[in-house]
């Protein structure tokens, strides 16, 4: 088993207390600390420690604790470049081998660091890269990865890629596939240069109201990639966060602004809803495997949103009594917007989540089909009762 540690976690330093102490760290393989980005519009890109609170000192500190406790730290580079910009640097061979020496050296500077994980999802998101032909841009992905792998395994290192779903449905003219085949599961996963692909299960349900991770597609990934990769460097990334979403219930009424939309809630947070909502009913759902809680509420605001303070008046600038006919440091007339009217509305509440048992059940899948095990987005965001379920979980 393993996980993600990211570095916006307000809770990092006592979740790392909690994986390193003696109950909990048995049950780690392997811990990514995710703290790096790679950014830049072109070659040279520079790898960042993400957020004003991180440092190298601090990721030192948590790698070798984890270190100290057995388990392998095997840190994340996100792709935080722009759309086009990884795409064109790894179609470059001198460019790309730039970029992979920045990541061995990145490995090599910290001597608790075991490789690398790369969360390069740019590529399917922001490139939009993901049907059935892919070409030129797949060829590429290959190459930079098996480079990686074989410049990291020289130096005694372990390459990780966090990549999204692929599955396949049986259609009137046979299989269907669906998802990201781009990242080419079906050649990285019998490369030697990969050690670990790890899927990210998750998102399933965004826009609309719904599971975040069914089973069903879990399953039908799962089937898809053992088919392509040898099912002992396979992990399946699993969630411990949900999402709430808010629509108007009645249409007649009139709803403040901001009172509809969605919020993510990790599993800490889903789990005391009930008790935050009078009225709020939960139930699981048996075809998904997930919770839902849902409930009504009466919210109350202004119908516009007003952000103060200012509409300026077109009036030209006034001259100072000690420049009459010139500009002065005085500033024009301003006045506020004006308010906006009160409303009021129902708004219909539903929260999608995992509990501990479907952490288990997907657990239970992963580890029924021979996978190396699941890796949790994210660490700190689980329930007091995820680790000792997940401890239950056999082949």
């Amino acid at each position: 088993m393993g996980g993600w540690l990211p570095w916006f976690a307000s809770s990092r330093t006592a979740e790392l207390g909690t994986i390193t102490s003696p109950s909990a760290a048995p049950l780690f393989n392997e811990v990514s600390l995710f703290w790096y980005g790679a950014h830049g519009a072109g070659s040279p890109l520079s790898i960042d420690v993400l957020g004003s609170a991180s440092s190298p000192a601090a990721l030192a500190d948590a790698a070798a604790k984890l270190h100290a406790a057995g388990i392998l730290v095997i840190p994340t580079i996100a792709d935080g470049t722009g759309a086009g910009v990884m795409r064109s640097i790894i179609a470059d061979p001198t460019a790309r081998a730039a970029h992979e020496d920045q990541i061995v050296g990145l490995v090599l500077s910290n001597p608790n660091y075991d490789g690398i994980d790369l969360d390069y999802e740019v590529f399917a998101f922001g490139d939009h890269i993901g049907g059935q032909a892919v070409g030129a841009d797949a060829d590429n992905w290959v190459s930079f990865v098996t480079e990686l792998g074989t410049k990291l395994h020289a130096n005694g290192k372990r390459l990780s890629i966090t990549i999204p779903y692929t599955f396949e449905t049986q259609g009137a003219n046979g299989p269907v596939t669906h998802g990201y085949p781009f990242y080419s599961q079906d050649r990285l996963g019998p490369s030697p240069s990969v050690d670990s692909i790890r899927l990210m299960m998750y998102d399933w349900s965004v826009s609309f109201a719904g599971p975040i991770s069914p089973m069903w597609w879990v399953d039908a990934s799962i089937a898809y990639s053992s088919a392509h990769v040898p099912p002992a460097k396979m992990q399946l990334g699993i969630p411990a966060y949900g999402r709430e979403w808010r629509t108007q219930k009645y249409p007649t009424e009139f709803c403040p602004a901001g009172a509809a939309g969605r919020t993510s809630i990790t599993m800490k947070v889903a789990s005391t809803l009930v008790a935050a909502h009078p009225g709020a009913v939960a139930a699981r759902d048996a075809t998904y495997d997930e919770m839902t809680v849902t409930w009504d509420d009466v919210v109350t605001g202004p119908a516009v949103a007003v952000t103060p303070p200012v509409v300026p008046i077109p009036t030209p600038a006034v001259g100072s009594v000690n420049s009459p006919g010139g500009v002065s440091s005085l500033q024009t007339a301003q006045r506020l917007t004006p308010p906006s009217s009160i409303v009021s509305c129902t708004v219909h509440h539903v929260a999608w989540f995992p509990d501990a048992a479907s952490l288990q059940n997907r657990a239970q899948h992963a580890m029924s089909a021979g996978w190396r095990g699941i890796f949790i987005w994210a660490l700190g965001y689980e329930t007091p009762d995820v680790l000792p379920a997940l401890g239950n979980v056999g082949p």
